[in-house]
């Protein structure tokens, strides 16, 4: 991580739920950015939102207006482009990161092609980008490597986070619910960060993952 804090603290006394999801967001998008990087990202995501708030429900613009003296222009000027593809691969992320603490959290193996076991993140890895051409190919160490790194460790900071966020939208997915989550959803925010936290432990106590353990960030929601 660059120069990010080793904990975050968000707090409700201080911000308004949707506020608290976007630094959420923001931090799981963009581990590796510097927390004031990351804060900036926040407020766009949060300019954007007043913005659309503003256009869907005129009736309540004479109380959002005030709004836009915090989330300015020069919030909005933040690029968040890349927000919803860098959401998809910390999802994905996090469906790799969960394997390596099914034990820890279920008391079970993993299963990989109807075989209990052990799961390394390097087998993980190789199971989601196979060697090509029958199992051989010349440069494939490489490619495992490149495949790992845009994929696996720049996550590694918030490891935690996108492994609860992974487990979350699959419990709404299985319960018939938006997988997706709402700014404004204060319980998904507080289970997020109670589940990034509980599995932060998770990936303390497995064997395999003492190297993403050792970089997580601390993440605080404070009422």
């Amino acid at each position: 991580m660059n120069d990010q804090s080793c904990e975050i603290v968000l707090d409700l006394s201080c911000h308004e739920p949707w506020e608290i999801g976007a630094q959420l967001d923001a931090i799981l998008c963009y581990p590796n950015f510097s927390r004031e990087r990351q804060c900036k990202i926040a407020n766009a995501i949060c300019a954007k939102l007043v913005d659309g708030w503003i256009t869907l429900h005129r009736d309540r613009k004479k109380e959002l207006l005030p709004l836009r003296k915090i989330y300015t222009e020069a919030a909005k000027r933040v690029s968040i482009n890349t927000l919803e593809k860098r959401r998809k691969k910390a999802l994905f992320a996090g469906h790799i990161f969960l394997p390596l603490i099914k034990k820890e959290a279920t008391g079970h193996l993993p299963v990989l092609r109807g075989e209990i076991r052990d799961l390394p993140l390097v087998e993980i890895a190789r199971f989601l980008s196979p060697p090509e051409e029958g199992g051989y190919e010349e440069n494939y160490v490489t490619r495992l490597r490149n495949y790992q790194e845009n994929n696996v460790w720049p996550w590694y900071p918030i490891a935690h986070l996108a492994a609860a966020y992974q487990a979350l939208a699959r419990l709404r997915a299985k319960e018939k619910d938006s997988a997706s989550f709402d700014y404004q959803d204060i319980d998904f925010h507080k289970k997020v960060v109670m589940l990034c936290n509980i599995f932060a432990e998770y990936f303390r106590a497995s064997r395999y993952t003492k190297k993403i353990a050792k970089n997580l960030i601390r993440i605080t929601l404070l009422e």
